[in-house]
């Protein structure tokens, strides 16, 4: 390996694509996932000497530390950036919905249900078969 320098973790272009987040399993025995998932993440970085066919207790605590684990996906996708020497995105403020007022019971609402909607009064027939209160005729519409 004369001539050649490794890229450092942390540095632009380590890792390239090799490098990944997954969902950590609950154990790997013989390269095989046995008992699922857990709801935490993990990178793995074949540039570093990892091998996503190994379980978390028998890598060394180097590559334990760089497997994390990370709560959330987008705290993984954030600690890949960084090891892969990219730009992380500052994170946006988590935005939470307002909640709609309920008006109290026993009290009437002054804008009509729907604004956009002429609204009959009371003077004005409704529905199939009003009559006509002008003419006091009694025909129908």
């Amino acid at each position: 390996m004369t001539g050649m320098t490794r890229i450092r973790p942390g540095e632009p272009g380590h890792g390239g694509r090799s490098a990944c987040l997954r969902r950590r399993p609950v154990r790997i025995v013989n390269g095989i996932t046995q008992g699922g998932w857990t709801g935490q993440w993990e990178i793995i970085c074949p540039a570093c000497g990892d091998d996503i066919n190994l379980d978390y207790v028998t890598i060394s605590p180097f590559l334990q530390r760089i497997r994390g684990p990370y709560a959330s996906e987008s705290e993984g996708q954030a600690a890949l950036r960084r090891h892969r020497g990219e730009a992380v995105p500052a994170q946006s403020p988590v935005q939470v919905p307002t909640p709609v007022p309920v008006p109290t019971a026993g009290v009437q609402e002054s804008k009509p249900a729907w604004p956009d909607r002429v609204q009959p009064t009371a003077m004005e027939p409704t529905g199939v078969g009003a009559t006509s209160q002008e003419s006091g005729s009694g025909q129908r519409f």
